[in-house]
């Protein structure tokens, strides 16, 4: 990170906006980071820190499931119970019971029903490029996380996730609304969790956004900010920043809520757009004339 702070001010001539998002408070990066950008360029929060829900995992499932309260436990057990027995439910691995560029078109599938008639910042030929890309990369290292649900001879919910410094980071979630009445959504966190804790990590993270779920399967939460840094050198960072402010004084944008992985907002109208943004477990930045 101090490398990456010496590149923003040995090439200060060459980008206009330095753009930090979704930083875990307690990054050891993030001092360096609000240090070197304030010592030459006008520095803030973008926006107000977000609450990311983090469930510290046991050693065990059946530990975990103990933690849980009974009612919680036993819903949950009940509904495995019905979809393994009574709708010929199978368990998957992307990666172990089917190739990971398999499981991950599975994912991209039922991302697209789950969103129908919305819009998903995801669902886009650039995104899918870059995520093929991480799968190819990244798969053979262990990094990428792809669990699957079927039943009745169909995969009917996929969960995205990485898993790197002994966490899982939660990314992308899919599911059939056809299958809302044996909660596919819930119960496919359910095995990706499950398979976290095989897999030996420590915790796994949500990701910024609050929904019941998260809450429900959740132990603490962390506060994660967004940073920026404007090149007072920059026109094109003086022009930004303008109509940005003329922009924020129209009305707020009501933000609406994250959609839940199972059953509980299956059949919720689709009247609003919903905008799944990437993120990202650590700092991002894009610099250059064009930004």
């Amino acid at each position: 990170t101090p490398l990456l702070c010496r590149v923003f001010r040995d090439q200060v001539m060459h980008w206009d906006v330095i753009d930090l998002p979704y930083m875990h408070e307690e990054s050891p990066n993030l001092p360096f980071f609000r240090t070197a950008l304030g010592a030459f360029a006008g520095s803030g929060e973008r926006d107000a820190p977000l609450l990311s829900h983090v469930l510290d995992l046991p050693g065990t499932w059946d530990e975990l499931m103990s933690s849980f309260k009974s009612k919680q436990r036993v819903a949950h057990r009940t509904k495995w119970t019905r979809l393994m027995d009574g709708n010929a439910g199978r368990a998957l691995a992307g990666g172990r019971d089917l190739p990971l560029e398999a499981a991950f078109d599975e994912l991209w599938r039922l991302h697209e029903t789950r969103f129908e008639g919305r819009h998903s910042a995801f669902l886009n030929p650039e995104m899918k490029r870059l995520q093929q890309e991480l799968i190819r990369r990244w798969g053979a290292r262990g990094r990428i996380v792809l669990p699957l649900l079927e039943a009745n001879g169909s995969i009917v919910a996929a969960h995205y996730g990485f898993a790197l410094f002994g966490k899982h980071w939660s990314y992308q979630t899919g599911f059939d609304p056809a299958c809302a009445n044996l909660s596919a959504g819930i119960l496919s966190l359910g095995w990706t969790v499950r398979c976290a804790i095989e897999k030996g990590l420590r915790e796994f993270d949500h990701m910024p956004g609050d929904a019941r779920y998260k809450q429900e399967w959740s132990t603490r939460v962390r506060r994660v900010c967004f940073l920026e840094a404007f090149n007072y050198l920059s026109l094109t960072s003086l022009t930004f920043r303008t109509v940005r402010a003329l922009n924020r004084l129209g009305p707020p944008v009501e933000t609406p809520p994250d959609p839940a992985p199972g059953d509980e907002q299956a059949e919720r109208p689709a009247a609003l757009a919903v905008k799944s943004q990437p993120r990202s477990d650590m700092a991002a930045c894009w610099c250059g004339a064009s930004s």
